[in-house]
C-alpha cells in the first residue's frame, strides 16, 4: 500500500508516468540540446573552403597587377620558366633559340626548338619587354651557353619613355639576375 502511495504521489508532481514508468521527452526537444562536435567541424570545414577560395581569387588579382613590384614578380617567374627550358634541352640533348624584342617594345617572346621546330611564347602579362640590340639568343649543348648574353628589360607601360622596373640578365653560361630598377 505504502508503494501505491509513493507512486501516486511522484505521478501527481508529474516526475513519472502513472505506471512508474520514467516520463519520455519529445525527439525534437532533445534533439536541439546544442550541436554535435561532427556538425561543427562540417561547418568550420566549409567556412575555410570558401576563405582559400576568396583569399586565393583576391590575391591573384593582386598579383596580376602591372606594377613595379609586380614587374620583379614576373621577371622572377620568367626566370623560374627560362630555367625549366633549359633542363628541359638539356634532358632532350636539344638547343633553341629564344626570339627577343629588340627594336620594339613586346608583350612576349618566344622559343624555337631547333630539332622539333615547335615554339613556344612567353605572355608579358600587361608588361612590356625590350632587349637593346639582341634580336635573338641561342642556347647550345653540351656546355648550356647562350650565344649571345642579354639583359631583358621590363616595363610597366608601353613607352620607350617609360623607365624599366625590373632587369632579367642571363649570362654566357646561362645564369639568371632579377632586379628591381630604381626610378
Amino acid at each position: 500500500m505504502f508503494r501505491n502511495q509513493c507512486r501516486d504521489s511522484i505521478s501527481a508532481e508529474g516526475g513519472a508516468s502513472p505506471k512508474g514508468l520514467p516520463l519520455r521527452r519529445p525527439l525534437l526537444a532533445r534533439r536541439f540540446r546544442g550541436f554535435s562536435l561532427l556538425e561543427v567541424l562540417v561547418v568550420l570545414l566549409l567556412l575555410g573552403i570558401i576563405t582559400a577560395f576568396l583569399g586565393v581569387l583576391f590575391s591573384s588579382s593582386w598579383l596580376l597587377s602591372v606594377s613595379p613590384a609586380g614587374a620583379v614578380r614576373h621577371g622572377e617567374n620568367l626566370g623560374f620558366w627560362l630555367e625549366s627550358k633549359m633542363l628541359e634541352a638539356r634532358l632532350r640533348g636539344e638547343g633553341f633559340r629564344l626570339v627577343l624584342p629588340a627594336s620594339r617594345l613586346g608583350e612576349s617572346f618566344s622559343i624555337i626548338w631547333k630539332t622539333r621546330g615547335l615554339t613556344e611564347v612567353w605572355e608579358g602579362g600587361g608588361y612590356v619587354f625590350f632587349v637593346p640590340g639582341v634580336p635573338e639568343s641561342h642556347f647550345a649543348l653540351p656546355l648550356g651557353t647562350f650565344t649571345p648574353a642579354f639583359t631583358l628589360y621590363i616595363r610597366c607601360e608601353k613607352k620607350f619613355s617609360a623607365s624599366p622596373a625590373a632587369t632579367v640578365t642571363v649570362s654566357l653560361f646561362g645564369r639568371l639576375m632579377v632586379q628591381k630598377m630604381n626610378p
